[in-house]
């Protein structure tokens, strides 16, 4: 499921996933994340994986990679930074710091790890009220 929605006048694109992500949820959330490129703001992304694992269809990195390919540079400049919540003690404890590493070289901003929804929203606001220096 994609939606959007907005924190206390912070742009925050929110994406719970569950069950095994197809091709279709992929190019409807891809679709999703261009237009909000193409408003030219800034934004956050909170991914919720409320099962804890994340499970992919055939195809789906493919679509994923040649996407972020195309926009690397206006999300860089454009996304806040991404926060992930997951119920995966894995995940949440033991592969926060290399998830939180590769991924800010990825992205090229800030990547944190939380079990809770609330927490990783609270996170993306400071970031968002937080000036760039």
């Amino acid at each position: 499921m994609v939606q959007i929605e907005t924190h206390f006048r912070c742009p925050v694109f929110s994406m719970k996933i569950s069950g095994k992500t197809t091709q279709e949820d992929t190019r409807s959330y891809l679709s999703e994340m261009s237009k909000l490129i193409g408003k030219n703001e800034n934004f956050g992304l909170l991914f919720d994986y409320p099962e804890g694992n994340l499970c992919r269809e055939r195809g789906v990195i493919k679509l994923e990679t040649t996407w972020f390919k195309h926009y690397r540079r206006e999300f860089s400049k454009q996304c806040f930074g991404i926060a992930i919540v997951t119920k995966s003690f894995f995940m949440a404890n033991v592969y926060h710091h290399i998830v939180q590493y590769l991924a800010k070289r990825t992205y090229g901003c800030p990547v944190n790890i939380f079990e809770t929804r609330s927490d990783a929203q609270r996170w993306l606001m400071d970031l968002y009220l937080t000036p760039k220096q």
